[in-house]
């Protein structure tokens, strides 16, 4: 049945493992060819393209954002009141740089469901992403308060907004807490690597950069940055450069 694959899928996809979205998608895709209005398999098959990028397990490119906003999009308009397949739609159009279209997504869908906790911490990455770190740490706190079981996620997402406003004693905090829950968080290793860089804790620094190249099995480079981080703000680019070159990379 397509809700058995589904399900399934979501098992594999909560892994975070590359392995793991890998076999969701397959899943997904196939509740899809049982029922093609399925709109959650619709929105998790998007969302498995997202998540490869966004755990970094492969560089962002723009022909596969760009599908998985139309499949998103999809979705939304199979079941346009679902919360969370709006989630999904803006985090598809953060990811293909529509900054100003993933805003406006998030808010209509924290307008008519101010208490979903994922919505306002994801509010905290768009905003972070697009320049606007200050308003996005009120989204992420509440979203801290409603969400007792939170995923690690949410500590990244504050941490990066608080490295982005030169609060970096509180936002290693937040990257070590991230790094707690979920180890293979590279997103969290290597901002974390910056705010210890830009601390002149360099010891610190590196070993964490160490941990970063075990991770993705060679040299970490200052290319990197760009295949997978996309600040609309130069400044922000600039600190998470400046603080890995502060921690010895070159």
């Amino acid at each position: 049945m397509a809700y058995d694959q589904w399900a399934r899928g979501r098992e594999q996809f909560n892994t975070l493992t590359r392995e793991g979205i890998l076999e969701a998608r397959r899943l997904f895709a196939a509740a899809i060819e049982r029922d093609p209005r399925f709109a959650r398999a619709l929105g998790q098959l998007a969302n498995t393209y997202v998540a490869e990028q966004d755990l970094q397990y492969t560089p962002r490119r723009a022909d596969v954002t760009r599908a998985a906003v139309e499949l998103a999009k999809r979705a939304v308009a199979i079941d346009p009141v679902d919360s969370q397949l709006r989630w999904v739609l803006s985090r598809t159009l953060l990811w293909d740089s529509q900054y100003e279209e993933a805003i406006a997504e998030m808010r209509t869908v924290l307008q008519r469901d101010p208490d979903f906790a994922n919505g306002h911490a994801f509010m905290t990455q768009i905003l972070t992403f697009a320049g606007r770190a200050e308003d996005a740490l009120p989204h992420i706190e509440r979203a801290l308060r409603m969400e007792v079981y939170h995923p690690f996620w949410y500590y990244g997402v504050r941490g990066n907004a608080l490295f982005m406003l030169g609060r970096y004693e509180e936002a290693v905090a937040d990257y070590r807490r991230a790094l707690e829950r979920n180890a293979n968080s590279i997103f969290s290793r290597r901002h974390l690597a910056s705010a210890l860089g830009h601390l002149g804790r360099i010891s610190e620094a590196e070993w964490e950069i160490a941990e970063l190249e075990t991770q993705i099995g060679r040299p970490f480079e200052f290319t990197d940055v760009d295949l997978f981080i996309f600040y609309v703000a130069p400044s922000y680019r600039d600190r998470l450069i400046e603080g890995l070159r502060k921690a010895g990379l070159r």
